[in-house]
């Protein structure tokens, strides 16, 4: 299938260009660097949280909501179900299935920030509670199922791709994906208090996005020709 006018430049950037760049990156920093922890990171539990004003919050909150609508995008622009590129035949929805994980993995550092080397400058959830230390305000459990299958097929150059695709465990249940996620970021906003919960996506955006996700409807890119 050719491009699909209805991606846009940002899913491209985020997919393709970010992502490869960030790849090659890491190729050269683990061969002229030793291999560690990446500078400044600290576990969950030493890190004492910096209290960010409601200023700081507020435009905090504008890019958890750009990562909330973006995974929802990108999600709808998908199969159900989509396997991770083995061959550039199907560009655009490889494409989109990249920037879903992307932001599948970006809100799922938000929610369970002790799944992650946290740095000071990372927004997390538990900022939006006040709370002096860094918590998780999800279920890691189920957030976390796909964590290293992302890391190795998405976010670095792995021998552990082919493994995967070897194993048949290059398949990823997107409107599973998507309804997990939805849920829990519905969980966490329910805890704020309603100044803060404002700043984010609307409930009824956010249920509206569920019920596409479990109606019957044509689902995807092919389902939007």
């Amino acid at each position: 299938m050719g491009s699909n006018p209805t991606l846009s430049v940002y899913t491209y950037l985020e997919s393709s260009i970010y992502g490869k760049i960030r790849n090659l990156y890491l190729i050269l920093h683990h061969i002229l660097k030793p291999v560690g922890p990446l500078a400044g990171g600290k576990l969950v539990s030493d890190q004492k949280r910096i209290r960010r004003d409601d200023s700081g919050l507020r435009t905090a909150a504008s890019h958890v909501g750009y990562e909330i609508r973006m995974l929802v995008f990108t999600g709808e622009l998908l199969p159900r179900s989509h396997s991770s590129p083995m061959e550039l035949e199907e560009d655009d929805k490889n494409m989109a299935l990249e920037s879903f994980l992307l932001h599948f993995r970006n809100l799922r550092a938000f929610l369970c920030p002790e799944q992650e080397l946290l740095k000071p400058d990372d927004v997390i959830a538990s900022d939006f509670l006040n709370a002096e230390r860094a918590c998780n305000l999800a279920d890691p459990g189920p957030l976390s199922a796909d964590r290293v299958r992302i890391n190795k097929m998405l976010t670095h150059l792995s021998y552990g791709r082919a493994e995967f695709i070897r194993d048949g465990k290059h398949v990823w249940d997107v409107v599973g994906m998507l309804k997990l996620m939805l849920g829990q970021v519905s969980a966490f906003l329910e805890r704020l208090p309603p100044a803060r919960r404002d700043l984010f996506p609307t409930a009824d955006w956010i249920a509206e996005a569920i019920e596409r996700a479990d109606s019957s409807l044509p689902y995807g890119i092919a389902g939007r020709e």
